[in-house]
């Protein structure tokens, strides 16, 4: 008997921008080397492939440099593993990831609608659309679309989030109306060891389709 057909999930990591080459540098000399957070830790993500059961591939796109991140390099290899993925995935992106496919699908269309966008704690500060032209990191100018180009599209945000303020989410609300939003009050930048709410959007929006 064939194997059953499995859905496939892309996850994408968050990231560093830094307003030039030299920022990026400054930092490296002078923050902290903080040793716990090089020790392993669970996140949430790394359970989905454990909680959406053995229905599901969930792939970890390894982004090119993170640390100082560039939106035209990682369009380049997200390409590409779109192209060896061999169809759309479901697409879930957290912090960077979820600016990028934010900026992404605003800015090209796909020759089929993405089957889901599931958006993690996502920036969006139109203030500062200038502030990282050098990592071509500026902000998408029409994420209106999102809703054209994927069949579902769900936004997640905390509201004590110390990384990504919660203003970002409330601008994607206005501009992304056909979406769906959850608001949290207390999970930070999303960096705990479970997300029950977003295994449910996933798999609900699976069954759907």
């Amino acid at each position: 008997m064939a194997d059953m057909k499995k859905t496939t999930v892309l996850f994408i990591h968050g990231g560093h921008m830094y307003p030039t080459h030299e920022d990026f540098l400054e930092n490296l000399e002078s923050r902290e080397v903080d040793l716990d957070r090089m020790r392993k830790r669970d996140r949430w993500y790394q359970h989905l492939q454990e909680e959406l059961g053995e229905s599901f591939d969930v792939l970890y796109a390894s982004m090119p440099t993170s640390d100082d991140a560039h939106y035209e390099e990682w369009k380049l290899w997200y390409e590409r593993l779109i192209d060896a993925i061999g169809h759309l995935p479901f697409l879930v992106g957290h912090s960077l990831g979820a600016m990028f496919l934010v900026k992404y699908y605003s800015e090209n269309t796909p020759a089929k609608p993405v089957p889901g966008v599931f958006l993690v704690a996502g920036r969006y500060d139109p203030i500062e659309q200038d502030l990282y032209s050098h990592t071509s990191f500026t902000h998408s100018t029409n994420p209106s679309v999102l809703t054209e180009r994927a069949e579902h599209v769900a936004f997640f945000h905390s509201k004590d989030d110390p990384v990504v303020p919660y203003e970002s989410f409330e601008h994607y609300r206005k501009l992304v109306p056909g979406a769906a939003f959850h608001t949290f009050t207390d999970r930070g930048h999303f960096l705990d060891e479970r997300f029950p709410e977003i295994v449910a959007e996933i798999r609900a929006t699976v069954e759907k389709q």
